[in-house]
């Protein structure tokens, strides 16, 4: 009788360290697989670039220097005003070749602006519409290619807690495809933005 109360006791105490190590491979997995999910997130959300805006120069243009991976991307000089208040953008690439232009023009009837953008053949190659706040107190930025059709939107968020804004880009389907994260100045008045892939 005893022995065979010993040979049930072992065979729990066997069928519980069985449950025992099948637990721990549980968790080893778990903790694995979990692991894998914030590594492949981080991966998403890695900065695919950076863009610091600096301050006025002498003659009163801003220029914002695009880098990718560290490496120099090009250049966006921001203009003054002309004589019919509109401002324009000229972008260079790292190799200080002009690669296009964008125009921004002054409010509408309907407090929107819109900016024209144009290659290096001076071709319009499309437009932006950035609209008039919601009732959230975001602004979102219509895309549209040289044919008049939306490509994508851009929405401009409130600034968060830190002082910071984000934007977020979505193409055509309603997908986001990226943020761009707008930082406060730094020490030399300089800001700084952000961009990631989704």
């Amino acid at each position: 009788m005893n022995k065979k109360v010993n040979g049930a006791m072992v065979a729990k105490g066997t069928s519980a360290k069985k449950a025992q190590i099948s637990n721990k491979g549980k968790m080893a997995f778990l903790t694995a697989l979990f692991c894998m999910t914030v590594f492949l997130c981080q991966a998403q959300n890695r900065p695919f670039g950076v863009s610091t805006h600096n301050q006025r120069d002498v003659f009163g243009n801003t220029i914002t220097v695009h880098s990718h991976n560290g490496r120099p991307a090009g250049t966006s000089t921001h203009n003054q005003r002309d004589v019919f208040g509109n401002t324009t953008t000229v972008h260079r690439n790292n190799n200080g070749r002009t690669a296009g232009t964008s125009t921004h023009n002054q409010r509408d009837v309907f407090g929107n602006t819109t900016t024209v953008h144009r290659n290096n053949n001076g071709r319009v190659a499309g437009t932006s519409t950035h609209n008039q706040r919601d009732v959230f107190g975001n602004t979102t930025t219509v895309h549209r290619n040289n044919s008049g059709r939306v490509t994508g939107t851009s929405t401009h968020n409130q600034r968060d807690v830190f002082g910071n804004q984000t934007t977020v880009h979505r193409n055509s389907s309603g997908s986001v495809v990226g943020t761009s994260t707008h930082n406060q100045r730094d020490v030399f008045g300089n800001t700084t933005t952000i961009h990631r892939l989704r």
